[in-house]
């Protein structure tokens, strides 16, 4: 199995092993970014016969990851607030340890469930918008267009180019706490270890 690693979102990338992802990172200052869906055996010649895209590709496509990508660009609040509505939701599930949350670097929040389970496509685009809707999540600040096979998602401890912040993550019990402030403040630098709240 393979994903997708691009260095900026303007480079086509290369397929490389999941477990090879950090690895490849050499240089934290640019942005990086990798596929939530990792593909078949088979998409490394189809990858290098269709000019290093992906772009369609039928082949085996899948993802042991559930995720959602929130994003209000005027109340970061509201980002916030539907994270902490989507772990709630999780929380009640028994599914709490698979749970990762992130600040994007910019204006957005990164919520991963890290599963057992494989998911085409179409099947984690449907859990996660039930999911999402389940949990009050407004249409506004969810983005429903991540979840197909050419999409690219941040290398966590790399840099965003336009705010010049880093993605990092966020430890669950800190959601009550955080505010956009801290973020900001945190997100200046790489933090290989997940921050602590002081």
């Amino acid at each position: 199995m393979y994903i997708r690693l691009t260095k900026t979102v303007r480079d086509k990338g290369l397929l490389i092993k999941p477990e090879d992802l950090e690895m490849s990172i050499t240089d934290r200052e640019v942005d990086w970014y990798y596929s939530p869906f990792t593909y078949g055996q088979d998409a490394l010649e189809y990858f290098e016969e269709h000019k290093k895209s992906i772009k369609g590709y039928n082949g085996d496509v899948s993802t042991d990851t559930l995720y959602w990508d929130l994003d209000d660009k005027k109340a970061f609040n509201k980002t916030l607030e539907g994270v902490k509505a989507l772990v709630s939701l999780i929380k009640s599930y028994g599914l709490g340890p698979g749970i990762e949350v992130y600040f994007s670097g910019n204006k957005g929040m990164h919520l991963l469930l890290r599963t057992k389970n494989k998911f085409t496509p179409s099947e984690t685009s449907m859990i996660c918008y039930n999911m999402a809707k389940k949990a009050g999540v407004s249409s506004e600040i969810f983005d429903t267009t991540v979840y197909n096979p050419n999409r690219i998602f941040r290398v966590k401890n790399t840099k965003h180019q336009t705010s010049g912040l880093y993605k990092i993550q966020i430890p669950i019990d800190a959601l009550d706490e955080v505010t956009e402030a801290d973020l900001r403040e945190i997100a200046k630098e790489p933090n290989g270890e997940v921050y602590e709240v002081t």
